[in-house]
């Protein structure tokens, strides 16, 4: 309902009655509102209007009064509500005293009918009276003895007026019978008419009751789970206050714990740093050390060269020598290769040769190989022994091992040493390799007497 519509008595008085709640002012925006949460900050209890109103169903009426919910009650809201209410109030007053009114004046119009319709009818009853008193009185008699014509047409005269008056009595009697009528009937439509308008009152007012209760009862629901609403916030915050003071906690003991890392690390870091001048002294002196030996190394390197240069010469020298030696030696197995094909044509052409001589010779042979073999062992090189043919002359060096063979084919050596030979640089396990010849040896003894032992067969 807009202000515009509201009278402005209206007005003035919702005005009066909203400043006799000692309103609060908004600093903010400069209005001013009652508090509903909290109607002991206003001056209700001042309120002459207000006094004997019950707080919380005036807390009720503020709230169905307070459209956009805020919990303040501005005077706008006030003079649209309160003015409302006023209106209406006064509209069903108005209506009631519009139909007192009315019924008063009807009821005052019907009294005047009936007290014009009473004096009519006394002033009838009077004037019969008159006219019998008149008929029974002397003069009368006289006008009737004396004047007889003049008395008949007074008595047509008098009984003329007694049928009007009668008529008028008959005319009033019925005036006031329906007057009393449609006084009756009008009362009892005022009473219906009362009757309906206190029942729409009725009506009006338990709807305004019903629609009170629901908006108190919507605003107690809306009160309720605004309530849950916020305790649940409160809930949740509590949780995560309870949470925030937990992690403080730990973020106060991790800090603690940090400052003692910290001290620790400090403590660490002056140790280290003191460690690190040692090491860098130390490392300082194990330069000037490492440049020493390095300088020492660098000259024993070089003298190492130096007699590593002299004794490749020597190897290379030796090496000439061990070649020379190995072809000794291959002509010393070519030449017992001869003595052996000898024996054994002398033993397959001379039928008279027992068994036992021919391996005596062979046994005498294969004694003086072992016997150079085993003598080259103990003086840790074999030694090649001159010997003189027909074809060559050979002289004794000690210069290297060889390994014989007794077979067709021409003396082989082991490759290793062969190639250590040709690079000049000789093997420290020479008597392995004289052990391996004299096993050589060994087995190729066997094979000839084998050999023998067949051919004898």
């Amino acid at each position: 309902m807009k202000e515009e519509d509201i009278s402005w008595e209206v007005v003035q008085q919702a005005t009066d009655l909203f400043f006799s709640c000692g309103p609060l002012e908004d600093k903010q925006n400069g209005t001013l509102y009652l508090p509903i949460s909290d109607l002991s900050k206003g001056r209700i209890t001042d309120s002459n209007v207000l006094a004997n109103i019950n707080v919380k169903d005036l807390e009720t009426t503020f709230r169905l009064l307070d459209v956009n919910g805020d919990e303040r009650l501005t005077l706008e809201e006030f003079i649209d509500g309160f003015g409302q209410f006023l209106t209406d109030a006064q509209c069903t007053q108005t209506a009631k005293v519009i139909q007192k009114r009315r019924s008063l004046e009807e009821k005052a119009k019907n009294q005047e009918i009936i007290e014009e319709a009473t004096r009519a009818r006394q002033n009838s009853v009077v004037s019969l009276e008159i006219l019998q008193e008149l008929l029974s009185s002397t003069f009368y008699n006289t006008i009737q003895s004396v004047l007889p014509k003049t008395a008949v047409e007074f008595d047509a005269l008098i009984n003329q007026a007694s049928k009007e008056i009668d008529e008028i009595q008959k005319s009033m009697q019925q005036l006031q019978y329906k007057l009393e009528n449609h006084t009756e009937n009008y009362h009892r439509s005022l009473e219906q008419a009362y009757s309906e308008l206190d029942e729409k009152l009725a009506q009006e007012e338990e709807t305004h009751k019903l629609r009170t209760e629901q908006r108190s009862k919507q605003v107690n629901m809306e009160g309720q789970r605004n309530l849950a609403e916020k305790l649940e916030q409160l809930t949740e915050w509590q949780q995560k206050i309870g949470e925030v003071k937990v992690k403080m906690q730990d973020i106060q003991a991790e800090k603690d714990q940090n400052e003692k890392d910290i001290a620790c690390i400090r403590l660490e870091n002056d140790e280290l740093l003191e460690s690190i001048d040692e090491i860098e002294q130390a490392l300082d002196e194990s330069k000037q050390t490492v440049e020493q030996l390095q300088t020492a190394a660098k000259l024993e390197h070089i003298k190492r060269e130096k007699v590593d240069v002299s004794t490749c010469e020597q190897i290379q020298i030796e090496c000439e020598e061990l070649m020379q030696k190995l072809d000794c030696l291959r002509e010393l197995n070519r030449q017992l290769r001869d003595e052996r094909d000898e024996a054994l044509h002398e033993h397959r052409t001379l039928e008279g040769m027992n068994r036992g001589s021919l391996l005596d010779e062979v046994n005498e042979v294969f004694g003086r190989e072992e016997a150079l073999l085993k003598g080259s062992a103990g003086k840790g090189a074999v030694t090649c022994q001159g010997s003189t043919t027909e074809n060559c002359t050979t002289k004794t060096r000690e210069t290297g091992t060889s390994i014989l063979f007794s077979d067709d084919t021409d003396c082989e050596y082991d490759q290793p040493w062969i190639n250590s030979i040709k690079t000049g640089i000789l093997s420290s396990n020479g008597h392995q390799v004289e052990r391996m010849a004299f096993h050589e040896l060994r087995i190729h003894k066997q094979q000839i007497y084998e050999t023998l032992e067949d051919d004898v067969l």
